[in-house]
């Protein structure tokens, strides 16, 4: 049982400010809290643009405008971003990164002071979430853009600078992420992943590997998500007939560590699940199905 899930000794006895911060950050890190996150990220994907501040701090799975941080060193430009620390931050499910971080960011503003040179530091994390900001900001500063840019843009710009958004596969499982250009971020993301391994790497474990980086990070709703499991399986056969790519998806339906959204098999089909198909969630794929959604992508 985590902290999270432990009763209090007296639930009767309102919480200490301290007790409520811990509890919500045991629930993050308890994986309890992904619904507030989708929440907060759907709320911010209804402004139409973000300022540059804002939009690199979403990147990096933060709340604009609840984070602190300031010069580490007397004599230094708050804006100086090589010498700053960021000392407390909330996650997007409001969290925060470190309790200890946010005493210090109190004490901070009570000195009046500043810098942050005697304040001691309390996380790793919040370190290198201070690392990572300063390289997007570094990143974004070398180019020229405009005051205030669609989410959109932020993501694609992500993507092509080849950073990694926490929130990216929820956003698009979410319907919150459309591409400017015609090809979805879904397609660029795998794209450039496979244009990287084929330099590398045979093309049967190319399709497979692209298949992977489909699955990964595509759930869109008009999407399906056998889709990436069935090319997955046909580059695994390496492309030998559908007969082989059906067996191959059989055993990865059969594995214990099963990829989603597999259940199972029995001599119906294969098991997996989806709520758009069936009341209960759960749906069947035969072997004819199989054999025809294969044809039809020849």
């Amino acid at each position: 049982m985590s902290a999270a899930d432990e009763p209090r000794e007296d639930p009767t006895t309102p919480m200490s400010s301290d007790e409520f911060e811990q509890r919500l950050i045991d629930l993050h890190r308890g994986g309890h809290t992904v619904p507030g996150i989708r929440g907060a990220l759907a709320e911010w994907f209804k402004r139409d643009t973000w300022t540059r501040d804002e939009g690199l701090q979403l990147l990096l799975g933060l709340s604009p405008g609840t984070f602190y941080r300031a010069s580490m060193f007397r004599g230094c430009s708050s804006v100086d971003g090589a010498t700053e620390r960021i000392f407390s931050a909330r996650y997007l499910d409001g969290s925060l990164v470190c309790l200890l971080g946010y005493r210090n960011a109190c004490t901070w503003m009570a000195s009046e002071s500043d810098t942050v040179e005697e304040l001691p530091l309390t996380s790793f994390e919040l370190l290198h979430l201070g690392s990572a900001l300063r390289r997007y900001e570094d990143i974004w500063d070398s180019g020229q853009h405009p005051p205030r840019c669609t989410p959109t843009f932020f993501v694609e710009w992500a993507i092509a600078k080849e950073i990694e958004i926490p929130w990216l596969e929820w956003a698009i499982a979410d319907g919150l992420v459309a591409s400017r250009t015609g090809v979805s971020v879904v397609e660029q993301i795998a794209s450039r992943a496979v244009r990287r391994a084929a330099e590398v790497q045979p093309a049967a474990a190319v399709s497979s590997r692209k298949a992977v980086i489909v699955h990964r990070v595509s759930r869109r709703r008009s999407g399906d998500a056998l889709s990436p499991l069935i090319a997955l399986a046909m580059g695994a056969a390496a492309g030998k007939n559908w007969q082989s790519g059906w067996s191959e998806l059989v055993a990865m339906a059969e594995r214990e560590s099963r990829p989603a959204p597999l259940l199972g098999s029995d001599s119906g089909g294969v098991k997996y699940a989806d709520e758009r198909k069936d009341p209960d969630g759960v749906a069947w794929l035969t072997r004819e199905q199989f054999r025809n959604r294969v044809r039809s992508t020849k």
